[in-house]
């Protein structure tokens, strides 16, 4: 059988860092941020680049434009993601002083009850399965368990998931994974986004009053608790905003991106059987996972002055890429960076996987817990697990989305055991 991988970005990223650190394309108009130095420079330095203004430049604004005076423009005001200071180091603060875990980084930050939790969701959706022999994976496992994990996390009911997943997946992220190519964008998902905005405001406003009547230990109680011992400072549309952050982090396809493209790693490099004999591999290859395949392996910022990076002059108003991709191959950085290598010293080298400095993802404490579980579990409960054999002649194709600001297989069949 062979196995046909289409729409595979990973080895244009290579060919990018083979042009060097930085590099300046005339034909896009941008620069090309390729070294990992630089990319921390770059992406970490929030006096000298904006976050906001790269993604407006890169047809943000004209989506704005579509969206003004809509439920979308209000809300999208609070959108981490697309925010400087002020206004992001504002949500942010509240956003830290609300997650249920003490710290954002580090193997400290995975405190056991939340650890138990992700177990529980884990084991539950493995065992779904468990009389089946094949599989879609992405269906069953890579899709519903980082939504799940986020809802655990934020205290929200896990039977809502079928509305949430409507309202964010089917809804409000088919715009905003778009949001810089708005030009293929139908008026009918902006409605669609529009009204799933409205509805998921009215079903935070009742749970948050449920919260405050009953609070727990989860992050919703926690920032309505902040609320009321700081008032004035934070309003009740401000709370939604932080804790949809939080719910489209979740919901988003790069937590999804990280389970379903570990799987093919492991079972394509031959090395899935190596953590089915030694669980101690699993933390080690997660990061191998988040360092040679980064879901989200491009972002974009705008000089707001004249830097030198990596010997190059970036003139204020300039465009710059950074290849996350390319970056964490760096071999300045990691010896042979451009193979899978699960046994990788160190314990950190997925960092830019979740941006820099300031910018980096509040939540990735949470998304490298779940991994660690997700794959400790896989390898123990699926020791067989298999990608379809087909016959002789004939061959299989596995398909990435074809996106560059995701990168996101389509499917992953599965055979669970040789029976």
């Amino acid at each position: 059988m062979v196995l046909r991988i289409e729409n595979d970005p990973y080895p244009g990223f290579d060919q990018q860092l083979d042009h060097g650190p930085v590099t300046w394309s005339p034909e896009a108009g941008l620069w090309f941020i390729t070294g990992y130095e630089e990319a921390v420079a770059v992406g970490s330095d929030i006096q000298r680049f904006s976050v906001r203004h790269g993604y407006r430049d890169a047809k943000g604004e004209r989506f704005l434009q579509r969206i003004e005076g809509q439920p979308l423009q209000k809300w999208s005001d609070g959108l981490l993601r697309f925010s400087d200071p002020p206004n992001w180091s504002t949500y942010r603060s509240w956003h830290e002083a609300s997650v249920p875990y003490r710290a954002l980084s580090g193997p400290e930050s995975r405190p056991q009850a939340l650890r138990d939790q992700f177990q529980a969701l884990v084991s539950t959706q493995l065992e779904r399965v468990r009389n089946l022999t094949s599989i879609e994976a992405m269906r069953e496992w890579c899709q519903p368990l980082p939504c799940l994990a986020t809802m655990s996390v934020l205290g929200m009911p896990l039977e809502d998931f079928p509305r949430l997943r409507e309202w964010v997946l089917n809804g409000i992220l088919i715009v905003f994974r778009n949001a810089t190519d708005c030009d293929f964008l139908s008026d009918e998902s902006i409605d669609r986004a529009n009204r799933a905005i409205v509805e998921l405001e009215q079903y935070c406003s009742e749970l948050f009053a449920r919260k405050k009547s009953a609070p727990g230990d989860d992050f919703i109680s926690r920032l309505l608790d902040h609320q009321s011992r700081n008032p004035g400072t934070i309003s009740d549309y401000q709370v939604f905003q932080v804790v949809t952050n939080h719910l489209l982090g979740g919901f988003h396809e790069s937590s999804m991106a990280l389970l379903a493209d570990g799987i093919h790693l492991l079972l394509s490099t031959n090395t899935y059987q190596d953590l089915v004999a030694d669980a101690s591999l699993v933390q080690g290859a997660v990061e191998e996972m988040l360092r040679f395949h980064p879901y989200a392996p491009i972002t974009l910022r705008k000089a707001k002055e004249d830097v030198l990076v990596g010997g190059q002059t970036i003139k204020r108003g300039d465009l710059c890429l950074v290849n996350v991709g390319a970056a964490q191959r760096d071999p300045r950085k990691f010896k042979n960076g451009r193979v899978f290598d699960i046994r990788r010293p160190g314990e950190s080298n997925g960092d830019l996987t979740f941006g820099w400095g300031p910018h980096q993802c509040t939540g990735r404490p949470q998304i490298r817990m779940l991994a660690n579980v997700f794959f400790e579990t896989l390898t123990r409960s699926y020791p067989q697990l298999r990608i379809p054999e087909w016959p002789e002649g004939c061959y299989m194709r596995l398909r990435y989305q074809p996106r560059q600001d995701i990168v996101l297989l389509e499917s992953l069949p599965l055979v669970l055991s040789n029976s």
